[in-house]
């Protein structure tokens, strides 16, 4: 179960989701933490020696599984393996139909990522302004006063009086409400 940890990065090591190394971890973990004897705690000492090895198991299989990743500026979130192997497949053939499908698998992936995405926002937090990080800044439109008879309301006085008088225009005013009688 030796590791060299030396030239590990954990920031750019991983397991992508739903992939067999992701199975082949899971499997990993289970065996070899069942297969651990657990009877003799009696001391602190034993219990730090299990509290290694299960250490050990997690490392062990982390690093048998992960794919060291380069992220960089021009990396993707949903990007995934068929995306990978697509465009690979492109570039041995230079075939249209091959450009087609990576093109394809490229408009899957974003809309299975962000979809997936609104969801566990939409369900885990229930905050959907969380979504608008993912959207340019949009200035506001230039406001502009309300104006009553060709006179701007800059002071709340004055709307109050343009307000008033406009939603009051009416009272007191005869209406003919004999249409009425005609609606069944």
């Amino acid at each position: 179960m030796g590791i060299n940890k030396t030239n590990i990065d954990n920031s750019f090591w991983s397991i992508s989701k739903d992939s067999e190394e992701e199975k082949n971890f899971i499997k990993a973990i289970t065996d070899n933490t069942l297969a651990l004897d657990t009877s003799n705690i009696t001391s602190k000492e034993n219990l730090e020696e299990i509290v290694q090895q299960l250490t050990n198991i997690f490392n062990e299989a982390w690093y048998s599984q992960a794919k060291k990743k380069h992220i960089t500026k021009h990396s993707k979130e949903w990007w995934n393996h068929a995306c990978t192997e697509s465009l690979n497949r492109y570039r041995n053939t230079g075939d249209i139909e091959h450009w087609q499908e990576f093109k394809s698998n490229t408009q899957i992936a974003k809309r299975e990522f962000f979809d997936n995405k609104i969801y566990e926002i939409a369900s885990s937090n229930k905050r959907p302004w969380d979504l608008m990080n993912w959207v340019k800044k949009k200035n506001l439109p230039t406001i502009e006063s309300i104006l009553y008879e060709g006179q701007s309301c800059n002071t709340l006085p004055d709307l109050w009086h343009a307000l008033h008088l406009s939603y009051n225009s009416a009272e007191n005013r005869p209406i003919n409400a004999s249409f009425l009688n005609k609606t069944p």
